[in-house]
């Protein structure tokens, strides 16, 4: 059996199962193993996922972020070893903390995303700014640059910094920076007021019922998770990050590198993890997950295989399925895993 008929089956075995509904990308070089839809976008009109089909990326967002401010500092903008309270004002800690650390989460800021007031707070519209300033004072959890600690708010104050540097919104720059320049037409930041053509519901399972909990609101998620996309323009973005194609090719290797170690083979980049065995970078990747939606990519540069999956189930396992993808497409025992 070929791998794009072994992996679309298992696919559909899945979304009869209702256990996916999504997008899936799977490349190697310029070959298209499968680009396939599966699932509704909406359960209430019948509305299929197609391949144009946008979903809330939740925390990839992080990487963009992260060329978002090494475009900065290609620029002369900023140093990537500034104290944030250059950019920043009133807030604590800020002159110990670097946008390196920001970068790679070891500023030593809170993990908001365990914290029960986050996730009441981030239900409603909030400006970035009242965001910022609701959480700046919880205690640091280990002192800046002392460990990985996974931080939402981290890259919501890179956003922030990106804002005032570049004297645009976030989205703004992002959107003339990256997305107009690889003519990535299908993706932006959400603007809840807006309606947005092609945008799947997201959905979770509750006491096995299906339960359409799309958000009202992502822009609390600036720089962290609040942009959408398709398969096909994330495909693009990986292409040109791959391919240096938006930064020099200094800038382009430090997003590549990996700083620290989060957990056994596992090390933090800029806005990305890494699994590291033999001195030699097997893959990287950013996954994400927001009411209704997750999300994940991962390179295999040695072996020029990229990995795209884009979901409106919040349910689904991530860590089981690209194993199994790992398995059909590399003939190999399973490497992926979310700790």
């Amino acid at each position: 059996m070929d791998k794009h008929k072994e992996i679309n089956e298992y696919f559909k075995e899945l979304e009869e199962k209702k256990e996916f509904s999504g997008t899936v990308l799977v490349g190697q070089g310029d070959h298209v193993i499968l680009k396939e839809s599966y699932g509704m976008a909406n359960h209430d009109f019948d509305i299929p996922n197609k391949l144009d089909t946008k979903f809330c990326i939740a925390s990839i967002t992080k990487s963009i972020t992260a060329m978002a401010i090494m475009l900065l500092a290609q620029d002369n903008k900023l140093d990537l070893n500034d104290t944030i309270n250059k950019y920043v004002v009133d807030y604590p800690n800020s002159n110990k903390i670097t946008i390196h650390q920001l970068l790679t989460h070891t500023a030593g800021l809170a993990p908001l995303y365990k914290d029960p007031e986050y996730f009441i707070y981030t239900k409603d519209k909030h400006s970035l700014n009242d965001y910022i300033n609701k959480f700046k004072y919880k205690p640091l959890v280990n002192e800046p640059g002392e460990k990985f600690e996974y931080s939402n708010m981290g890259y919501s104050l890179l956003s922030y910094i990106i804002e005032k540097v570049s004297n645009k919104t976030y989205e703004d720059f992002i959107k003339e920076a990256i997305f107009k320049k690889l003519s990535m037409m299908s993706t932006g930041c959400f603007k809840n007021e807006k309606i947005l053509k092609n945008k799947a519901n997201g959905y979770s399972m509750v006491n096995g019922n299906m339960i359409n909990c799309t958000m009202k609101d992502f822009s609390v998620f600036n720089g962290a998770g609040n942009i959408y996309s398709t398969v096909e323009d994330l495909t693009i973005w990986l292409r040109a990050l791959m391919k240096g194609q938006i930064l020099t090719e200094i800038y382009n290797e430090k997003l590549l590198k990996e700083y620290g170690q989060v957990y056994e083979d596992f090390y933090y980049g800029y806005g990305k993890i890494m699994l590291k065995k033999n001195n030699k970078i097997e893959y990287f990747y950013q996954d994400g997950g927001l009411p209704g939606f997750k999300s994940v990519y991962l390179v295999y540069p040695d072996k020029g295989v990229s990995v795209i999956l884009l979901s409106n189930y919040d349910f689904i396992n991530l860590t089981s399925i690209i194993n199994k993808i790992e398995e059909i497409a590399f003939q190999c025992s399973p490497t992926f895993k979310l700790d």
